[in-house]
């Protein structure tokens, strides 16, 4: 037989959501609270363990805003330039030009063949394809040249 369902009250509430700002387990929090499992924090208390640490962290952040920017806490100023503004010790950095195009190289890898497997490696593509004894040329192979339209008959040109 189920016990009574639980009822939260605001009062545990408010101190669900500010424990979980100060960064217990979810455990201490129901052992603090007075809830009897995780389960049942989980379950009733979902939106204050979610928002405790937001806002507990923003209350931080605030402070230590007001600190910063008042200039009696050159500490807290610096720390703030640091994590927030991109300041370092070695000066401000450069801004990089963002590249409005991307070129991509793809070199493939072919492992050595010894000479006698590239023989057959050659024999059995001129049997498969008809292709003539000479080896076609690629675009950007070594020795190719741009003048040869016979060299690469693959090659495609702009329009």
């Amino acid at each position: 037989m189920a016990g009574p369902k639980f009822k939260a009250s605001d009062e545990q509430r408010q101190k669900v959501k500010a424990l979980a700002g100060y960064g217990l387990s979810h455990q201490e929090i129901a052992t603090v609270a007075g809830v009897g499992s995780v389960i049942t924090l989980r379950k009733y208390f979902h939106e204050e363990l979610r928002r405790g640490p937001l806002e507990a962290q923003s209350n931080v952040m605030r402070a230590l805003f007001r600190q910063a920017s008042s200039g009696r806490n050159s500490a807290a100023t610096m720390f703030w330039l640091k994590t927030r503004a991109g300041w370092s010790e070695q000066g401000k950095v450069e801004e990089r030009e963002v590249p409005t195009s991307t070129v991509w190289e793809i070199h493939e890898y072919q492992p050595p063949r010894s000479p006698e497997e590239q023989k057959w490696v050659e024999e059995a593509l001129r049997g498969f394809d008809h292709t003539p004894d000479k080896p076609v040329r690629w675009e950007g192979d070594q020795g190719h040249d741009e003048g040869d339209e016979e060299e690469a008959p693959r090659r495609r040109r702009p329009n």
